[in-house]
């Protein structure tokens, strides 16, 4: 299990385990690179990522991403440190 597979997290409680490990990969890697480190096919990854898409609502690989951020995160999504009205 990936470090970031905490079976109590909602986002990986929807998603199948090779999906997470799909999922996680996906901003750094390529999808041929995905399969070479998962030991899939092109294809296989191909079509998790179609199934990711689908189960978190995302349009692409940078929203897949920006999702699973906010969702292992809910506090980053609220905004950042000094967007306070009056901060400088």
């Amino acid at each position: 299990m990936h470090a970031d597979a905490d079976r109590t997290d909602p986002l990986h409680r929807s998603l199948s385990q090779r999906e997470f490990d799909v999922l996680v990969r996906l901003e750094q890697y390529l999808d041929k690179e995905i399969a070479w480190d998962l030991s899939l096919s092109y294809d296989g990854v191909r079509y998790r990522v179609r199934s990711i898409f689908a189960k978190l609502g995302a349009r692409g690989r940078l929203d897949a991403v920006h999702r699973r951020r906010r969702l292992r995160n809910p506090a980053a999504s609220r905004g950042h440190v000094g967007d306070a009205p009056g901060a400088i």
